[in-house]
């Protein structure tokens, strides 16, 4: 497998020192050439992460990747464009509301991982449904030294409650998880690794290690297709 081409990382250096639409248009080949760089970077990764999650079958580089372009219709900052590449190499791809790998290519900033962030309602409220009755296992999965040496804690990204969501028992045992509302495993990677030859294998490995994260995630998220809410008290 090729390693990733040094075009998306100058392209992506520069456009964060000139976030312009003017510099953007006078250099958008260079925007071509990093972001088929990047595509024919997942074309071969994709094939591979297949061979460990059969239920990634059928996506393409298009269907996992992110604009580049930022809404900027309610946002302060008005930048016009991302100063990223990333992908979500989950079952239905970049819009699924399944956990599978998500990889953000930056410079100094790179990282992959996995989880739900910011997710739908119904999404969010059968994950803490299996959370709550079966929170241990989900603890026993992130608190295991392998996933904890590559990943280190869960992450919310500042996205939880401050109090317990209504409809749980406050008591409950596992408060702490059921009051995040993103929660993701990340791990950071250097730019050196993901321009070398070790770039595939150490996103392989990444999403080896996130198979029973994932896979907690992606069963509530079935099991709240499936099933009715049971009550909880």
């Amino acid at each position: 497998m090729n390693s990733l081409s040094p075009v998306v990382f100058d392209f992506l250096s520069r456009l964060r020192e000139n976030n312009n639409r003017e510099w953007y248009h006078q250099n958008k080949n260079m925007y071509r050439e990093a972001k088929a760089a990047f595509e024919s970077f997942l074309d071969d990764l994709i094939p591979e992460l297949i061979g460990l999650d059969p239920a990634l079958r059928g996506l393409t580089p298009k269907t996992t990747m992110f604009r580049i372009f930022r809404d900027i219709r309610f946002s302060k900052d008005k930048t016009p464009y991302k100063t990223n590449f990333g992908a979500v190499i989950a079952p239905g791809g970049r819009k699924s509301p399944y956990s599978g790998l998500y990889l953000h290519i930056e410079p100094g900033k790179c990282m992959a991982g996995g989880g739900i962030y910011k997710p739908q309602k119904d999404v969010l409220d059968a994950v803490r449904q299996e959370i709550y009755y079966n929170g241990e296992n989900l603890r026993k999965i992130i608190n295991d030294p392998l996933f904890r040496e590559w990943f280190g804690e869960i992450q919310s990204m500042g996205d939880k409650l401050k109090r317990m969501p209504k409809g749980f028992d406050t008591n409950s045992p596992n408060a702490d998880l059921l009051k995040l509302k993103t929660i993701t495993a990340m791990h950071a990677i250097e730019d050196e690794v993901m321009l070398s030859d070790n770039a595939a294998e150490e996103l392989i490995e990444t999403f080896r290690r996130l198979q029973p994260f994932n896979h907690f995630l992606n069963e509530a998220i079935d099991l709240g297709k499936d099933e009715k809410p049971h009550k909880l008290y």
